[in-house]
């Protein structure tokens, strides 16, 4: 059905109404709703039946049916959930919540109408319909099993109940509903019903219908190519999964259930955890293989995809999930330990992985699935040339039998890299029609006069931006603040300055949250992690000065805030800025947040224990947050734009699935949208950079950060830009290294205004070329150059690097990896040497570096029979080799041995800020010398010991272990600090409940501490779960001051 360009403004006009209400809007301040809106009904209406109706007729034409009626379904979804949301006939609720819940499912939005029907008491709605009604809303509910109350007409309850008991067979047993029930039912009603009941009818038979067509049920065995017997355990247990989404049915289709390689562009929130599990089930139960590998980015997206996938796999207890610690040392795997029943999913970070192929060629042969998570990261600063060196890796030396899939929700040039990937054995799935839910974007400006100016919102159309949705006007107010003592000046908030154009300290963004969150979680995007603080500091500041900020409290759980500020003040103390905050109901993710509290908050937003959150880059690095709205404050990550790919991964993480019908985008930057169409002005140019933004088709394609490294580099902004030709720069660090530093000073002195931004890119290119010399090392085990220089060559045009260049390029990425590799050979001349050398992930200089070190301090090193005797032994050394930029601005080096040497003990970080201050160090900022705060802790900590440190460490016991026999006790004391560090926790029953999932030092110590009153010494994972298992009543009244998130892991270890 054609849907006309007044019935389109009307449904603005619904929305717009909507949203007033939304917005909390005086009601003065409303727009009038023209009568015809509510004409729109009849519409919208039959829209529906004339779909449900050609469904019924033609259950073989669904899909088509579904297809050719998509827009005008969503137009009738939008336009009920809109007329509910505007209270304009309140007295109807329950029609507008069930036929727009029916019109979400219709368009495959299954999620939105899960989120509209679950707001429908079933024991009350009553439409006087013979209770079609009743059965309609447990059928989109999933709650099939519901008792029913008779109702007047026992044909019709009758032919329910019939179908009722078919379905619920069919998703038990997998036995096909008899369809006849549906064909009495439809001429019972059409000769004897009226004209509700007639609607009502079509359209609970169009979803039953729908329910058993998309039905795993009926769909798996078809894509999985296997028989449904063999799928029994997967489709029959307790909480299977009832129907495909619509991104999972894509994946059927093109064969990924049945073994096909695949990179897929999937959305967030659309089932992509649940997908990973099945594309891995297929391959156990067809005995494809007995082991598949999931590689994420981070640790926290490890942590949490663990955690699904143990889930998904209850039904079968054959299947284990093992998430590999990111020690990088010498570990049993717990595949080895299991019989060739046994399925194992390993689940690790790209590092971790590539260490363990490199400690264990073995692997290779046994991979049967391998799935790559956040599968864009190839051209990341940091750790983009590892990802791809991995993945080159696998795709070497697997082979094209191993299914090989990779997942992201931003991969514009999908076909690109599957190409690279899987060449002809694999399909490019990418279709940006696929949406979980609805996505608004909206703009702030002013209107009004003198003093009496208001906060406006401009919802934009995505696909047109120039094109005005429609606006909420009023949606804020200017509050004048109190003074402090001896203050003058009138302050404001929002602080804006009309004058200048400008709003300070973030107090829009901030606005939002206070205003928004009794209406769902709100998320602030910050692009740097002061500026996040800054807010929190806000926060605290305008509630002294008469703002009431008690929506932030008032919308969370308060039992689970004082539990997350106790594990915060534990941790930080109670003078911190993020306690202080926390108390108030305000929070913050970013860098600088220890992973325990970070977990905290993760589980706290999922469960909707609290509503507000201030984020920076850490929330696009695909951990699920349940936000309704996504307020960002700026588009600027330092002085450089966020990248068009970056801002549609965050703008994603708006509007979760099966929570809420629409996630809100909101763009608090104010002075553009109102002076968008002034030719040549500032705001003419910043709205054109946000129409770029706006827009998916912008996105830039994943590259390769080995192309930066023969490319030249821009620095610099505007008419000031300059390129670095860092082909140049590479070949001149290899030529003569000091040569190449000294070149460096005198070229940062002539450009010292970018000094910073030359340091990061080049520093950037030598951790580049570092990971491509530890890589190489296992390719380089001739005794010449060159012997090894042809098998560099194959190893070179294996990269996606090479795929992508050009044929000037790939010569020149030749000429790279060549020169690379000659440079290791020259340096390290040894073959047993390099084999060293390619177990590390370090670069040749730092291996050569350690050789030497560990060649005059062996005996030393050997006689070291605790960590912290080994900590201090080795902390010149590693200090000579640790490159994070903090190094340079610390005056007293001996802060990481005095830090380090608590940081193992477990000292809180309270504790060992106290200590940086009682012993005066600093460090420079700004260029000048400042004393530590607890971010600087957190940061020499979280980053440098247990990450850093972490790889030398590894490398070095690598150096050492080649000298000594292999049952010397030096290897133990080696990987117990290696865990110490890591972790954070001393060696022992609190590092293996760190690794049970009780991911924060105060908790497992905490754990700890309980298993020493009982005598209890575990030795691994294993051992721990068993004694958490047994005593989990004791361990549930030491963690229950802590949040929910770590009872929650208790409950799950208990449970499997």
């Amino acid at each position: 059905m054609l849907i006309e360009n007044n019935s389109k403004y009307l449904l603005k006009k619904t929305r717009a109404k909507a949203k007033m209400i939304e917005y909390s809007i005086p009601e003065d301040a409303h727009i009038e709703v023209e009568k015809e809106v509510e004409d729109l009904f009849l519409l919208t209406v039959s829209v529906i039946g004339n779909v449900s109706a050609e469904i019924v007729r033609n259950p073989d034409d669904i899909d088509q049916i579904i297809f050719d009626n998509k827009s005008s379904l969503e137009f009738a979804a939008k336009y009920f959930d809109s007329y509910f949301e505007s209270k304009l006939d309140e007295a109807s609720d329950d029609f507008y919540l069930l036929f727009g819940a029916t019109a979400y499912y219709l368009c495959d939005y299954i999620g939105s109408s899960k989120v509209l029907v679950d707001r429908i008491d079933v024991s009350s709605i009553d439409m006087n319909v013979s209770r079609i009604d009743k059965y309609l809303v447990c059928l989109l509910k999933d709650c099939f099993h519901t008792q029913i109350i008779s109702g007047d007409n026992e044909f019709i309850i009758d032919c329910l109940e019939c179908l009722k008991q078919d379905l619920n067979t069919f998703w038990e047993k997998g036995q096909l509903p008899e369809l006849k029930h549906i064909t009495r039912l439809r001429s019972f009603i059409y000769g004897n019903g009226s004209d509700l009941q007639l609607l009502l009818n079509d359209i609970f038979c169009a979803i039953y219908l729908l329910k058993i067509h998309n039905s795993a049920v009926q769909l798996l065995p078809k894509y999985m190519q296997l028989d449904s017997n063999e799928l029994s355990s997967l489709l029959y247990y307790k909480d299977s999964l009832k129907e495909l989404w619509p991104s999972q049915r894509k994946l059927g289709v093109e064969g990924v259930f049945a073994g096909k390689s695949a990179v897929i562009q999937m959305p967030t929130s659309s089932g992509k955890t649940k997908s990973i599990s099945m594309i891995i089930s297929s391959a156990f139960i067809s005995n494809r293989t007995r082991l598949a590998v999931v590689i994420a980015p981070f640790r926290a997206l490890c942590s949490e995809i663990s955690n699904d996938l143990a889930r998904d796999f209850i039904y079968d207890k054959t299947i284990h999930v093992d998430e590999l610690s990111d020690v990088f040392q010498k570990e049993k795997i717990p595949m080895d330990t299991y019989d060739s029943e046994q399925k194992t999913v390993l689940v690790a970070t790209p590092e971790k992985f590539m260490y363990m192929m490199r400690q264990r060629s073995d692997l290779a042969k046994q991979i049967g699935v391998v799935v790559f998570d956040e599968g864009h990261l190839f051209d990341e600063p940091e750790r983009g040339v590892v990802y791809e060196l991995l993945m080159s890796t696998i795709k070497t030396f697997i082979g094209d039998e191993c299914q090989k899939v990779l997942v992201s929700a931003i991969i514009p040039n999908a076909a690109q890299i599957s190409d690279w990937l899987n060449k002809e054995y694999g399909v490019v799935i990418s279709d940006n029609t696929i949406k979980s839910t609805q996505k608004t974007i909206a703009m702030t400006d002013w209107q009004g006069y003198g003093t009496e100016k208001y906060g406006y919102l401009y919802f934009l159309n995505p696909e047109q931006p120039d094109e005005e949705e429609f606006y909420v006007p009023r949606v804020i107010s200017i509050i004048e603040l109190n003074k402090f003592k001896k203050e003058r000046k009138r302050r404001m908030f929002p602080d804006v300055d009309f004058k200048k154009r400008k709003v300070s300290y973030n107090d829009i963004a901030i606005y939002y949250g206070l205003t928004l969150c009794h209406n769902g979680g709100v998320g602030i995007f910050c692009g740097k992690k002061d500026t996040a603080n800054n807010i929190l500091s806000r926060i605290i500041e305008i509630e002294k000065r008469g703002v009431n900020i008690c929506s932030l409290i008032d919308t969370a759980d308060v039992d689970e805030v004082c539990k997350i500020c106790n594990l915060i003040k534990e941790n930080y103390g109670g003078e911190c800025l993020y306690y202080q905050a926390g108390l108030k109901g305000a929070f913050v993710h970013h860098s600088a947040i220890s992973n325990g509290i970070k977990i905290s908050l993760e589980y706290a937003m999922k469960k909707e224990l609290i509503s507000f959150i201030v984020c920076t880059s850490t929330l696009a690095q695909g951990v699920n947050l349940p936000i309704r709205y996504l307020v960002i404050a700026s588009i600027y990550q330092g002085k450089e734009r966020i990248r068009v790919r970056d801002f549609h991964n965050l703008i994603g993480r708006a509007g979760r699935s099966g929570i809420y019908t629409e996630g809100t985008v909101l763009l608090t930057e104010s002075f553009v949208y109102n002076g968008r169409n002034i030719a040549f002005s500032n705001h003419q140019f910043k709205w054109n950079e946000y129409k770029k933004l706006i827009n998916n088709n912008n996105s830039e394609p994943c590259s390769s950060r080995i192309l930066f490294l023969i490319k030249p580099c821009s620095v610099g902004y505007g008419m000031d830009m300059f390129y670095i030709n860092m082909k140049n720069v590479v070949h001149s660090y290899y030529r003569d290294e000091c040569d190449f530093y000294q070149q460096l000073s005198e070229y940062k002195k002539t450009h010292w205004q970018y000094e910073e931004q030359i340091d990061e890119n080049v520093g950037y290119a030598i951790k580049s070329l570092g990971s491509i010399e530890s890589f190489l090392m296992a390719y380089l085990l001739q005794d010449s150059w060159e012997e090894c220089k042809e098998k560099v060559k194959q190893v070179a045009s294996q990269t996606l690097a090479f795929h992508l260049a050009n044929e000037k390029e790939k010569q020149d990425i030749i000429e790279l990896f060549e020169l690379i590799g000659k440079y290791c050979v020259d340096n390290i001349q040894q073959t047993h040497q390099r084999y060293i050398c390619s177990r590390s992930l370090l670069s040749v200089k730092k291996m050569l570096h350690i050789q030497k070190w560990v060649e005059e301090y062996r005996e030393m090193i050997l006689e070291c029979g605790t960590t912290a005797e080994l900590y201090e032994c080795i902390f010149d050394c590693l200090m000579s080799l640790l490159d994070n930029p903090i190094i340079l601005k610390v005056k007293k080096p001996n802060v990481f041995l005095t830090v380090g040497k608590m940081w193992i003990t477990g000292c809180t970080y309270a504790d060992m800020l106290n200590k940086c201050l009682d012993d005066k160090y600093v460090i420079i900022k700004r260029k000048r010398p400042v004393l530590f705060d607890l971010d600087d802790v957190i940061k020499i900590c979280d980053s440098i010991l247990s990450y850093d440190i972490s790889v030398i460490l590894s490398a070095i016991c690598e150096v050492v272990g080649a000298t000594v026999d292999e049952n010397h006790n030096i290897f133990n004391v080696f990987r117990s600090l290696s865990l110490e560090l890591k972790y954070g926790v001393p060696y022992g029953n609190a590092t293996f409940i760190y690794e049970m999932g009780f991911s924060d030092r105060i908790v497992s110590q905490t754990i700890a501490e309980f298993f020493n009153t009982i005598n209890v010494k575990v030795m691994s994972k294993y051992e721990c779960t068993d004694v958490l298992k047994y005593n989990c009543e004791g361990v549930k009244k030491v963690i229950d001051k802590y949040p929910s998130v770590y009872m929650d892991r208790l409950n799950r270890i208990v449970e499997v």
